[in-house]
């Protein structure tokens, strides 16, 4: 005996049918489980891109010599030239990672502060690294023992806005049930 089951599309279509009738009748359900969630996804959307921004303060009278020149050089890194006071304020309110002075060539000072310790030690890295490079160059050492190979591998930045949605459907969800 060949048993042909019952059509199930039909009452599927129908219960749907009216249960999104039953929810677009409660203006308080159609707010909080789609208008408030899309609007909160818009708003919170447009604070996505969350990249680092490393700022060190120089004094403009010290902006000179090679250090200097190097630290201009590179594109991430925006320097910050105003008074010492100015830029002590800055740092200490976490405007800034670093204060770099240059009075003295062959011992230059870093200052940092914890008010934002990752762009601190952002500064502190890049600094590092200009000034063992430029040791290496008056050391006369071309090709050092030791180098890094960096390969860049594609991959896809996060944002907020990539947790934030699973969290607002989750809300919208919960609050039409």
């Amino acid at each position: 005996m060949d048993k042909k089951s019952p059509n199930q599309i039909r009452p599927l279509l129908s219960i749907a049918f009216y249960s999104f009738r039953a929810l677009f009748r409660n203006k308080a359900t159609v707010f909080f489980g789609f208008a408030f969630p899309l609007m909160f996804i818009g708003v919170f959307g447009l604070f996505g891109d969350q990249s680092l921004n490393i700022t060190l303060g120089i004094p403009e009278y010290q902006q000179k010599g090679p250090i200097y020149e190097s630290l201009s050089n590179i594109k991430a890194l925006t320097i910050n030239s105003n008074e010492v006071g100015n830029l002590k304020n800055k740092l200490s309110q976490g405007r800034i990672g670093g204060i770099l002075d240059l009075a003295d060539p062959e011992t230059p000072k870093l200052f940092v502060s914890q008010a934002d310790p990752a762009q601190s030690a952002a500064v502190s890295s890049l600094v590092n690294g200009v000034i063992d490079k430029l040791n290496l160059k008056i050391a006369n050492i071309d090709n050092p023992a030791i180098k890094l190979e960096t390969q860049e591998i594609s991959g896809r930045a996060f944002r907020f806005i990539d947790f934030f949605l699973p969290g607002m459907i989750g809300f919208a969800l919960l609050t039409t049930s």
